[in-house]
């Protein structure tokens, strides 16, 4: 992908990824966790590392550079699917709101992420179908191009 990103530490078992997101006023430190969840699904959790350790689902950065962030998310999953390429990543976000501004990144960067990932919106709990651009979505799958 040609769009910036920032550099990021993967962990061995490429299901914890760390970066910061640097702005002039502040520098954040971001995680990015999959978790199992089950047979072939993994759970994307994303958000800031506060000083105690603990991941802050969420907080508000306002780093000013949610686009450099978002694309360094979408590099971490194309690393998560190099080391497990028969997985699937589900995420909603951790507000109503926070899912809809999820639509809205997907709904701009989807003609990129579409040539390296299979993007699916839940309508209900059991019901997806392929990501339309203003439809509302409960959650959403991610899955490597085959």
């Amino acid at each position: 992908m040609q769009k910036p990103y920032y550099h990021f530490e993967t962990s061995p078992d490429s299901l914890i990824y760390e970066f910061d997101s640097v702005s002039e006023h502040k520098t954040i430190h971001k995680v990015v966790i999959y978790e199992p969840l089950e047979d072939d699904m993994y759970h994307l959790g994303f958000g800031d590392l506060t000083a105690e350790g603990k991941v802050d689902y969420k907080i508000v950065s306002a780093n000013q550079d949610m686009d450099k962030v978002l694309m360094t998310v979408v590099q971490t999953m194309l690393l998560f699917f190099d080391k497990y390429p028969d997985k699937k990543l589900v995420f909603v976000g951790s507000t109503e709101s926070r899912t809809r501004l999820y639509r809205g990144i997907i709904t701009k960067f989807i003609e990129i992420v579409e040539l390296y990932l299979e993007v699916e919106g839940f309508v209900s709990n059991d019901e997806r179908e392929p990501f339309r651009k203003n439809q509302e979505y409960q959650a959403f799958l991610i899955s490597p191009k085959i």
